[in-house]
């Protein structure tokens, strides 16, 4: 009997999985929470620990990467599968740097994230052949990012909203030619040839 814990604020979507899991005798739900500080909770006082955790990423009161790293550290024996709407590169990535065995989009058929679960429970990590490529070189791409500076971040935080090099310059009192070299270095940071495609690489590296 393999037990699993599902997190998600979504009581519905809980629900769902529960029923789903109910037709798969090797599978128990011993706890489903719509919190961290529910789950935590959980663990600090059960005496029986789910091997498995399906584990969502937006939770009310913590981030579902948070409560990961929590659990990697005082509970080594689960297995987090993080269930997510967010098909990001940068999420997988994440998920893939904090120890976590499968990442799962929400609309997963009911067979592939069976399958998941199966390989999870022998202690195989569950990330597509295509996916387990692209997060290898996401990260590879992440560790070659030069990290921009804070002004920088401001100037293309605002760059991003629509402000020109006009009004960037007049609200954080610096010259028009200092705005347009801090956009220089972020292209070279970023390796990037327009404002377009800057701002597309900042939000893909959840930059701003």
């Amino acid at each position: 009997m393999i037990n699993v814990a599902i997190v998600d604020d979504h009581t519905l979507f809980r629900q769902g999985i529960l029923l789903m899991l109910e037709r798969y005798p090797k599978y128990k739900v011993i706890g489903d929470f719509g919190s961290a500080q529910e789950v935590m909770t959980f663990l600090k006082e059960s005496k029986v620990l789910p091997d498995i955790m399906l584990l969502d990423i937006s939770l009310p009161d913590h981030s579902g990467f948070e409560v990961a790293k929590a659990i990697k550290k005082k509970y080594k024996g689960i297995r987090i599968v993080i269930l997510s709407m967010h098909e990001e590169m940068a999420y997988k990535s994440k998920a893939l740097k904090l120890g976590c065995y499968a990442y799962l989009i929400k609309s997963t058929e009911e067979e592939d994230l069976i399958f998941a679960l199966d390989e999870v429970s022998k202690g195989k990590k569950h990330f597509s052949e295509m996916d387990s490529f692209k997060v290898i070189e996401f990260i590879g791409m992440e560790e070659d990012l030069q990290q921009p500076s804070r002004r920088e971040i401001e100037v293309l935080a605002m760059v991003a909203d629509g402000f020109t090099t006009k009004e960037i310059s007049t609200k954080l009192f610096i010259s028009n030619r200092t705005v347009d070299t801090h956009r220089n270095n972020l292209m070279k940071k970023l390796n990037v040839q327009n404002t377009a495609e800057l701002i597309k690489k900042a939000h893909q590296f959840k930059i701003i």
